[in-house]
């Protein structure tokens, strides 16, 4: 397919917001299989705003917290952070599900890679990775098995004063 490629620089997303919308999105499930959520409060105090189109924000939020669901089927905990380190805003998502075996820890981001069978595509990391790569991001995997599993996801940061679009309003 042609096209002109994006231009990142302009895309910007605040984490809170992005958070806010995939939670809301997803409540029914959540609740339909006993998941608590818990929001960590965010370390700066501030709005972190990373240079990620929301929509990709989104879809990246998406599968970390469907994939926390699914490791979950009898319920469990999510904890969502969200904080600025320098010049990065890091992107916490941890749940208290099976875990993964060490042996598979390199594989999850593979294309065609799942662990749910046929209840899986292994699509969603890789996107997952794919998204946070253009955006100059990356994404990071820790578990143990029994005691859950935890991806961070780190993206670059609006720089003070630099007058992008963020969700149709002027920053």
């Amino acid at each position: 397919m042609l096209g002109r490629p994006p231009n990142r620089q302009a895309d910007v997303s605040c984490c809170s917001d992005a958070i806010e919308f995939v939670l809301q999105l997803l409540g029914g499930r959540l609740k339909e299989r006993n998941i608590t959520v818990k929001k960590v409060p965010m370390a700066t105090g501030s709005r972190v705003r990373l240079q990620i189109a929301r929509s990709e924000l989104t879809q990246v939020l998406v599968n970390l917290v469907v994939n926390a669901c699914d490791a979950m089927p009898d319920g469990g905990i999510i904890r969502i952070a969200c904080a600025r380190s320098g010049d990065y805003g890091t992107i916490r998502v941890a749940d208290t599900g099976h875990g993964i075996a060490p042996d598979q820890l390199d594989q999850v981001f593979s294309p065609f890679y799942s662990s749910k069978g046929n209840l899986g595509t292994g699509l969603g990391l890789s996107i997952c990775e794919s998204i946070v790569r253009q955006c100059n991001g990356q994404i990071d995997v820790t578990s143990e098995p029994g005691v859950g599993t935890e991806f961070i996801v780190r993206l670059p940061v609006v720089k003070a004063g630099a007058g992008l679009q963020e969700a149709g309003r002027t920053t």
